[in-house]
């Protein structure tokens, strides 16, 4: 399920500076404004996610990062989003995974740390890579060769949903941001 945090516009808030840029500038030049301040937050967002949770996971930050996507929003609204979206990630993309080796299959014990200070052992898994190139790390279900289930770590949207703390922080840091852009952004149309 992907996690969305958008960046809205309240024009009651802003009432006194959106009454002086109504008098200097038309409402597409208004919207284009506040969209640039919208978007800079959502990108100040994204940025700090990835901070965030490659300070708790074993994940690489440029995976995480590929997961999280800024946009403004469309339809002559103004604003902007940053969402999170992806599948759960195999458990070798982990630093945190190892042996690392996968030709031949390693056999395990298999060392799993997907969360920065955590970490278990699995006993009976081992890594392959599939005819397909895929890489992971898998158990068989019984003392027979089939079936073999496969382990993966979270997604980044459960990342992000289980660490309420890097949610405050990130919402926090996108609200400041935005109340910062979009003084500057409209200040800048009334100054010319």
């Amino acid at each position: 399920m992907p996690v969305e945090l958008s960046v809205d516009f309240d024009k009651n808030k802003y009432a006194d500076l959106m009454h002086k840029v109504g008098l200097l500038a038309n409402e597409k030049e208004i919207n284009k404004a506040i969209n640039r301040a919208a978007k800079r937050a959502a990108d100040t967002a994204r940025a700090e996610s990835v901070r965030q949770l490659a300070k708790e996971y074993t994940l690489p930050a440029t995976e995480i990062r590929g997961t999280i996507t800024t946009r403004n929003v469309s339809g002559g609204n103004v604003g902007a989003t940053m969402k999170i979206s992806s599948s759960p990630f195999a458990l070798p993309k982990f630093k945190g995974v190892t042996p690392k080796e996968i030709m031949p299959p390693a056999k395990g014990p298999v060392q799993s740390q997907v969360k920065k200070g955590g970490g278990a052992t699995l006993k009976r898994a081992f890594i392959a890579k599939m005819k397909s190139g895929h890489v992971g790390v898998y158990e068989r279900q019984s003392e027979k060769r089939f079936p073999i289930g496969q382990h993966f770590g979270p997604s980044t949207p459960g990342m992000f949903k289980a660490n309420e703390a890097v949610n405050e922080v990130v919402t926090k840091l996108a609200g400041e941001t935005f109340e910062k852009r979009v003084q500057h952004e409209l200040g800048r149309l009334i100054n010319g």
